[in-house]
């Protein structure tokens, strides 16, 4: 197979993963992020290079993730970063806790659409940061966001939004124009200076 959607429902169950073998085969298995489509023939030459190569070992690639990190957030969206301040991290769970521990303090606030993937919830939770549940509105074609409803009694503690797009497990894209989280945090900020955006988006 060469196309990104170049498969079946045989190709994929003869797949070695959990998601497909999981439940009984009359079940369509949309119950985990496991992406079926295939990947671009830049990163399956990356990996045949690897491998033809045999570099398993610890990466020594100093800075060249974080370059090219700044390369395209510069192209993408104007933004001017410093490679400096650029952390890669392997794990969206580590990056959840590591954020909510980075950018808020223990009793403080932190809001996230709900339903929700639940570790987003644990890294609130487990760290002593209470949960301002915001829950997303389906209006009969997709879910929606309400932050209205925070609006009307906002949290004097809120220090953090955690934002997901495509929003998990709804799957809602959000579109390019100002959003009303960004609304939400830019209003914080200019109050109290104290209002922080962890977006665990797919960057395209």
């Amino acid at each position: 197979m060469n196309g990104a959607t170049d498969f079946d429902i045989a190709t994929l169950r003869a797949r070695r993963t959990n998601k497909w073998h999981k439940f009984p085969p009359d079940v369509l298995p949309a119950w985990v992020a496991d992406m079926d489509f295939g990947i671009a023939p830049s990163i399956a030459d990356a990996l045949a290079r690897l491998t033809r190569d045999q570099e398993y070992g610890y990466a020594a690639r100093d800075g060249v993730l974080a370059a090219a990190f700044v390369r395209r957030m510069e192209r993408r969206f104007g933004w001017h970063t410093d490679p400096a301040d650029t952390l890669a991290i392997g794990d969206l769970v580590q990056a959840s806790f590591s954020s909510v521990m980075a950018f808020s303090e223990p009793g403080d606030a932190i809001l996230l659409q709900l339903p929700s993937y639940p570790p987003f919830m644990r890294a609130i939770e487990d760290t002593g940061r209470r949960l301002i549940a915001n829950p997303m509105r389906d209006n009969g074609t997709r879910w929606v966001l309400d932050l209205e409803s925070y609006e009307t009694a906002p949290d004097p503690r809120l220090r953090m939004l955690i934002f997901c797009h495509p929003q998990n497990p709804t799957g809602r894209a959000f579109s390019r124009k100002p959003s009303p989280p960004a609304r939400i945090c830019s209003a914080r900020w200019a109050r109290t200076s104290s209002m922080s955006a962890i977006s665990a988006a797919a960057s395209r």
